[in-house]
């Protein structure tokens, strides 16, 4: 496997790689329920559709206005915030939350598509305990999240010691500031041992 960056930090070389197998952020504890679908992908969190909404709408002889939906979902579920996610589809997937032309580089919207939508519920906030002033914005982090994962830019790291060696790796970052962060830590941290062995080992 081929470091997409490598650098120095600390003494130390900090190698960047793309993690070619990460875990769907959808798998973890979440405040946001993501319903998608679409026929050509797997998206969001298994068994939630946002068609069955429709249907409990239609099934109260209510049209599936967005109105509708966002106030079916405040009743039924708890939401507070429900915000709509699209995806743009060309050569790969981008999720984004809003609707079919608000992406800026499709403002036609051809190769845009409406796939659902993402809110709290009483149960999530109650688990994440997230104060209701920052449900939209934990929201709109958890698109982004997924957006990194769907487009395939979760990545690790691989600390190199200055005398060869791996000294420290990690994995499954969703934003390279992050893992670059975190290794140079383990670089800074892996260069204070070698100057306590060095000092060691000069008195010994």
């Amino acid at each position: 496997m081929e470091a997409f960056e490598t650098y120095k930090h600390a003494g130390c070389t900090i190698h960047l790689y793309q993690d070619d197998d990460p875990m769907s952020p959808r798998e973890w504890t979440n405040l946001g329920v993501m319903a998608c679908y679409h026929p050509h992908y797997n998206l969001g969190d298994e068994g939630e559709d946002p068609r069955d909404v429709m249907q409990e709408l239609e099934d109260r002889g209510l049209d599936a206005t967005w109105t509708n939906i966002v106030d079916h979902l405040k009743e039924t579920r708890g939401a507070t915030v429900v915000l709509p996610l699209a995806i743009y589809d060309h050569s790969g997937i981008t999720m984004f939350a809003g609707k079919k032309g608000d992406y800026p580089f499709d403002g036609a919207g051809w190769d845009t598509s409406n796939v659902g939508f993402i809110f709290d519920t009483t149960e999530t906030r109650e688990e994440c305990g997230t104060p209701l002033e920052l449900v939209e914005e934990v929201l709109r982090g958890e698109v982004s999240e997924y957006d990194q994962y769907l487009r395939g830019n979760v990545c690790g790291y691989l600390v190199e010691g200055r005398r060869g060696g791996m000294v420290d790796s990690c994995w499954g970052f969703y934003d390279v500031d992050d893992a670059k962060s975190e290794a140079e830590a383990a670089a800074e941290h892996e260069a204070e041992n070698a100057e306590l062995m060095s000092v060691y080992e000069s008195e010994h």
